[in-house]
């Protein structure tokens, strides 16, 4: 297990997530992205797991917003996606090394998804 950060995620509700991906995991429940499950390193890969909702929010955002880079669009549409259908609703997990972290967090700014 990972050093873990208290994080306010909206409502008053806090959680603890892994240090390393704690404004991302924020930032995404903050912006209508609900996450369930999250790794800062899982085998040389960071995963994060929310509704589908959620990550078809993040990829609308990328695919409209004018300063996304279509590069950058269709590295996020290329990451390892991986759908599981469960009772309480679809969610859906996608996994990047971890050197790709810092480009995802690049994204996520321009989205406004993250604060500077």
């Amino acid at each position: 297990m990972h050093k873990q950060k208290r994080v306010r995620i909206g409502n008053g509700k806090r959680i603890s997530v892994d240090e390393g991906i704690a404004d991302i995991i924020k930032g995404l429940n903050r912006n209508g992205c609900e996450t369930i499950m999250s790794c800062q390193d899982n085998f040389d890969k960071v995963w994060i797991e929310f509704q589908l909702s959620g990550a078809r929010r993040v990829q609308n955002l990328c695919r409209t917003h004018p300063d996304v880079d279509s590069s950058d669009f269709l590295w996020l549409t290329n990451l390892e996606w991986q759908y599981r259908e469960m009772v309480q609703g679809d969610w859906v997990a996608f996994r990047m090394s971890k050197k790709d972290l810092p480009k995802f967090r690049k994204i996520l700014k321009t989205i406004g998804i993250l604060k500077e």
